[in-house]
């Protein structure tokens, strides 16, 4: 089969046609979406499984985890040698928002939700089509946003200088911070490469753009919210550290600019095919962020930033005899180095591959019997496209010990050194 071939559907049968018929002969194994293990970094999740507390009461310790242990219980208090993974902990924590009371829920929506600069009002923010303005800003839950950037499809909130924020250099003179710039920039790319690869987003909300807000994670963080923050976010808000920059090890790399804001953006795309928040980890989570490193693979082909989607590859190489979605717990670097996979059955299969299996995933919630896994997916997208998954992954685990000798496979990828996320 040439390469030509094999990035051609079937003409006379449609994926879902086909993901319908394949699932009924190869039902999808039971998903019993287990509550995730957050380590010696989180006390609060076990409790609440454990029916030790209720849903408001993991909802308010969970956010305070994150945001303010010393007003936690003692019994509570996280482990404070142990680094708590952000990026999964609080979209569980918001995922659990709609089962706990109204009470708490507005407390939790308040808590998160930030305060515009009082020179713009929202009705000027759903209408502005590009621009920055500073100003002054009501104080909410010790996060103050004064600045907010609009561009054509995201709004950007954020602080200068203080409180760890954005530097102040403008070396252009366009009014704005060149690290605002530059995640702008890489905002905005990122968006044209998913959406050209026919990717969909959810609806962006009242202000018709997704929501970015620099200073909701704690520092070297990030994280997609599975709710909206308030009546100035988009239903899914991207929320990173108040400079991404700066790592959680107090080290600094600007080329973080360029990269984080692709890998988070495609979290909110993943959204679209993942309507229940609750069913994301951590059956799905190998998956989201394999994926979301493929896809800032795909968006930064070169420049800054364009080796970071690999920090972690070697995490998932040095482990061959593993299963391909082995996973080795909530925020390891396993399932970040598993973009590998995104990439080979891209390159050995379609073009589309990694947007088939998101589509079967979606599907499957709304009309296959049974909650499709991602690897169910990926079978079912190679049954599709005429090739045996068994067959793949043989090609893949040659093509792997490849990835540093120059050859004439049909999978080439140079594994480069691992650096600092």
């Amino acid at each position: 089969m040439s390469a030509e071939e094999e990035n051609e559907a079937p003409p006379d049968h449609s994926l879902l046609e086909h993901a319908e018929e394949y699932f009924q002969e190869n039902p999808p194994n039971a998903d019993p979406t287990p509550v995730p293990d957050f380590g010696n970094a989180d006390k609060v999740v076990p409790a609440w499984a454990e029916g030790e507390i209720s849903t408001d009461e993991l909802v308010r310790y969970g956010y305070l985890s994150v945001y303010d242990p010393d007003e936690l219980p003692d019994e509570y208090v996280p482990d404070q040698s142990a680094d708590l993974d952000v990026s999964s902990y609080m979209p569980f924590i918001l995922s659990q928002v709609d089962e706990a009371s109204e009470e708490t829920r507005e407390w939790v929506l308040d808590e998160l939700t930030p305060a515009a600069p009082e020179s713009m009002n929202q009705d000027e923010l759903s209408t502005l089509e590009s621009g920055s303005d500073c100003g002054e800003s009501e104080e909410v839950a010790d996060v103050v946003f004064t600045c907010v950037t609009i561009s054509q499809n995201f709004m950007v909130w954020y602080n200068i200088g203080f409180s760890d924020g954005i530097p102040g250099e403008d070396t252009n003179g366009n009014g704005r911070p060149d690290a605002i710039d530059t995640i702008i920039d890489s905002l905005e790319a990122g968006y044209r490469t998913y959406t050209g690869r026919g990717f969909d987003h959810p609806d962006n909300g009242a202000t018709g753009r997704i929501s970015v807000f620099l200073g909701l994670a704690p520092r070297g963080q990030a994280f997609v919210s599975p709710v909206s923050l308030g009546p100035l976010s988009s239903p899914n808000p991207i929320a990173m550290s108040a400079n991404p920059a700066q790592r959680a090890d107090g080290g600094e790399n600007k080329d973080r600019y360029n990269y984080l804001p692709r890998h988070e953006l495609f979290h909110v795309f993943q959204y679209y095919y993942i309507p229940d928040p609750t069913a994301v980890l951590p059956s799905v989570n190998w998956w989201m962020e394999a994926t979301a490193e493929w896809a800032t693979r795909e968006s930064i082909r070169s420049g800054a930033g364009d080796r970071m989607y690999a920090g972690t590859l070697g995490d998932f190489l040095n482990h061959p005899g593993l299963a391909l979605n082995a996973y080795e717990g909530l925020g390891s670097g396993r399932q970040y180095g598993s973009f590998i996979v995104a990439s080979y059955f891209t390159e050995a299969v379609s073009r589309n591959f990694v947007l088939d299996t998101w589509r079967t995933i979606k599907e499957s919630r709304n009309s296959v019997e049974g909650r499709v896994a991602p690897i169910e997916a990926i079978e079912q997208v190679a049954d599709f496209y005429g090739r045996d998954l068994n067959d793949l992954l043989l090609g893949f685990a040659v093509a792997n010990y490849r990835l540093d000798t120059p050859s004439g496979a049909t999978f080439f990828l140079r594994a480069p050194a691992k650096s600092g996320l």
